[in-house]
C-alpha cells in the first residue's frame, strides 16, 4: 500500500494512545490525528498479545481522531481475524487475497485453517459470528502473489535495499529470469509431472508430499523447512511448535523420506522449468507466491479450488489453473492424467503465462485500485469489478 500510495500517507503516533512506539520503516511522518486511519490485523494481534484491549484502548479512541477508521485484515486465511465487535467499530475492512462469494461463509470455520480440506462446507460454527451490517463492510484488495510482479518488486526494492546498486543488480536478475522462461514445446516436454517444494506451514502440505511419494509419477519436491507456527496440526487453527516438537517432527518426515534440502533462487527456478506443472497447496491461507512463479514460469497451475471466492486476479478452472478437491482427493489422478495427455493441457500453461503477463504490468493499477477506499471521499465506495477480478 506504501509502495502505490495515491495519496498522503502518515504513520500514526501509538504512544498517543499510551502504547508501546512503533518505528515505522518507511520513514513516514508521524501524526495523531486525521481523515482516515488504517488498522491492520497483524498489529492488532501484536496488541492483544501484549495484553491490551483493542476495543476499548485503541478502536474507540480512534474514533475520536479520525473520520473513517478502515480496518486491514491482512490475515493469511480467507477467514476474517477481526471479531465482530471489532468490526462494528470500523467504517469498512479491506480483505486481501479473496472474499467469499458466499458471505455466510464468515461465521463457520473453513478454509485454509481447518486441518483436511473444509472450505465450503459449513459444519463448525465460528465462535463469534459476524453480523450482516458488518459483512457489508467487506471490501477486496490485492492478493499475495502481488508482490512476485516484477514492477511490484522493483517499486518494493526501494524500502527494503538502500544502495542503488543492490537494486540494479536485482532488477537485472529478474529481468534474466524472465527472459529464460520458454515454453515446453508438444515434443520435447519436461521430463517430471510435477514441481512441489514447501515449507511445512500446513499438514496438508505433508499429505500432498506422501500422495506424490506413493504414487508412479516422476515429481521434484518435498519439504524443505519446519517453521514455528503450522497450520492443521491438531485440529482446527495454527499451532506454535517448540524447537523440540519441530526437531521431532523434522525426524519423524525425514524417516518418511518427504523432507529435502532448500533450493537457492536459481536451483529453483531450473527446477520447476524441469516440471510440466506446479503443485500449490494451502499454507497459512489459500493463495500462494507459488502460484504466481507458475505462471511466470509458464508451468500449469495445480491448486486447491477457490472457485467460492472472488480475488483480483482472473482466477478460471481450465483456462490458467487446474482445480483439485480441497481434500486433495483426486490430485493424483489430475496429475496422471497431465502426464499422459500433456499436449492438451499446454494451452493452459500459455494462456496462464500470457494472463500473468498482461495482469503484473497492470500491478500499479490493480494496487491502487485495491487500496482506493482508503482514499475515497466516504465509506460507501467499493471496488469496482474489472477485467482482473474473477467471478
Amino acid at each position: 500500500m506504501v509502495a502505490c500510495s495515491a495519496g498522503r500517507l502518515a504513520s500514526f503516533d501509538s504512544t498517543s494512545l499510551g502504547l508501546s512506539p512503533y518505528l515505522c520503516p518507511y520513514n513516514l511522518p508521524t501524526i495523531s490525528s486525521g481523515d482516515t486511519v488504517v488498522l491492520s490485523s497483524g498489529w492488532t494481534l501484536m496488541q492483544q498479545l501484549k495484553g491490551v484491549d483493542v476495543v476499548n484502548e485503541i478502536l474507540k479512541p480512534l474514533r475520536l481522531r479520525f473520520r473513517r477508521v478502515v480496518g486491514f485484515d491482512n490475515h493469511d486465511p480467507f477467514e476474517l481475524y477481526f471479531s465482530d465487535q471489532m468490526m462494528s467499530l470500523m467504517d469498512a475492512v479491506l480483505k486481501n487475497h479473496g472474499v467469499y462469494k458466499d458471505t455466510d461463509l464468515y461465521n463457520f470455520r473453513v478454509g485454509a485453517p481447518t486441518p483436511n480440506g473444509r472450505w465450503t462446507e459449513k459444519d463448525e460454527l465460528r465462535e463469534d459470528p459476524i453480523s450482516s451490517i458488518n459483512l457489508k463492510k467487506i471490501h477486496l484488495t490485492v492478493p499475495c502473489f502481488i508482490g512476485v510482479a516484477p514492477q511490484m518488486r522493483a517499486r518494493i526494492r526501494h524500502f527494503y535495499y538502500k544502495s542503488s546498486l543492490q537494486r540494479t543488480v536485482r532488477g537485472m536478475s529478474d529481468w534474466l529470469f524472465n527472459k529464460s522462461v520458454a515454453m515446453p514445446t508438444r515434443n520435447r516436454a519436461p521430463r517430471h509431472t510435477v514441481n512441489f517444494y514447501a515449507s511445512l506451514t500446513h499438514m496438508q502440505r505433508v499429505t500432498a508430499v506422501r500422495m506424490l511419494r506413493r504414487s508412479s509419477l516422476h515429481w521434484r519436491g518435498g519439504i524443505t523447512h519446519i517453521p514455528e507456527w503450522v497450520t492443521g496440526l491438531r485440529g482446527v487453527g495454527i499451532f506454535c511448535l517448540s524447537s523440540t516438537q519441530r526437531a521431532d517432527l523434522e525426524a519423524t518426515l525425514a524417516a518418511e523420506n518427504l523432507t529435502t534440502p532448500p533450493l537457492n533462487r536459481l536451483n529453483y527456478q531450473v527446477a520447476m522449468q524441469d516440471c510440466k506443472a506446479v503443485l500449490s497447496i494451502t499454507g497459512h491461507g489459500e493463495l500462494c507466491f507459488r502460484m504466481a512463479e507458475a505462471w511466470a514460469n509458464r508451468r500449469i497451475l495445480v491448486c486447491q479450488d477457490v472457485s467460492h471466492v472472488h480475488t483480483m486476479y482472473p482466477l478460471e478452472s481450465g483456462r490458467n489453473v487446474i482445480y483439485c478437491r480441497p481434500d486433495l482427493s483426486n490430485l493424483v489422478d489430475i496429475l496422471d492424467d497431465i502426464e499422459c495427455n500433456y499436449r492438451s493441457y499446454t494451452a493452459i500453461a500459455e494462456r496462464g503465462y500470457e494472463d500473468w503477463l498482461e495482469w503484473s504490468r497492470r500491478a500499479q493499477e490493480v494496487a491502487e485500485a485495491g487500496f482506493a477506499l482508503v482514499y475515497a471521499a466516504d465509506e460507501s465506495f467499493s471496488i469496482p469489478s474489472d477485467t482482473w477480478v474473477n467471478g
